[in-house]
């Protein structure tokens, strides 16, 4: 059934000091990995500014080439806490993540992303330099409670995608079938209770993670199906 309710949230000064707070941090590494010739973006809540005091602030670089260059970057310029290699069910990409504190990620895929993978980063909302550096400006998005956030002057509209797939297909600028992908995953874990993922593996800062995959690779099947499927 299709929800025609629209819920328009005013922030407050508390909220937009906030949402600086965390665009600063993300800029300040989007800044870092462009000088070193990448093309990262904050993803997320950052991105369409409906944070909150535990708002990760997720930065994505979706060059799986780029991937040895950017450990190495940030192990010798930041204190990596720790390295995540995550793969969310058996045929979509693993993909790393590097903890620079409790509250800063940067991600990496390990191999190309198909359309939808790549597609999934504007329908949760991404911002690139040099937009991101004005925390005012923010992009539309899908947030975790299925609702299409839509930045205003003074905060954001949101409803409700369910019944409304077309339109925020449009609106996002992403397939129609990317949206509802997303959205019946979301319902599914929803319904689950839990947002349980097929493989999560955790590194130490100086462990490599090249190595890792290659072991994963070599005594998980599901694994080395799907590099073997992109090419790796």
């Amino acid at each position: 059934m299709r929800n025609t309710e629209i819920t328009e949230i005013m922030y407050s000064e508390e909220h937009w000091k906030l949402l600086r707070s965390k665009r600063d941090k993300g800029v300040s590494i989007l800044t870092f990995l462009s000088h070193h010739g990448l093309n990262p973006f904050i993803f997320g809540s950052v991105a369409r500014g409906d944070v909150h005091k535990d708002s990760d602030v997720e930065i994505v670089v979706t060059n799986h080439k780029a991937l040895s260059q950017i450990e190495l970057l940030l192990l010798n310029n930041f204190n990596l806490e720790e390295k995540i290699i995550v793969m969310a069910t058996p045929r979509s990409a693993p993909k790393v993540y590097f903890n620079i504190n409790l509250e800063v990620t940067v991600a990496v895929p390990a191999v190309p992303l198909n359309k939808s993978e790549y597609e999934f980063y504007s329908f949760g909302g991404k911002i690139q330099l040099p937009e991101a550096a004005d925390f005012r400006k923010r992009v539309p998005g899908v947030n975790k409670k299925l609702c299409l956030v839509l930045p205003t002057r003074y905060g954001h509209k949101e409803y409700s995608i369910i019944g409304r797939e077309s339109e925020v297909a449009r609106i996002l600028g992403i397939s129609i079938q990317t949206v509802i992908e997303r959205e019946t995953m979301l319902l599914r874990r929803r319904r689950a209770g839990r947002a349980g993922v097929f493989l999560k593996v955790y590194l130490e800062p100086y462990e490599s993670t090249e190595k890792e995959l290659a072991k994963l690779q070599d005594s998980n099947p599901a694994v080395r199906r799907l590099l073997r499927e992109r090419g790796i």
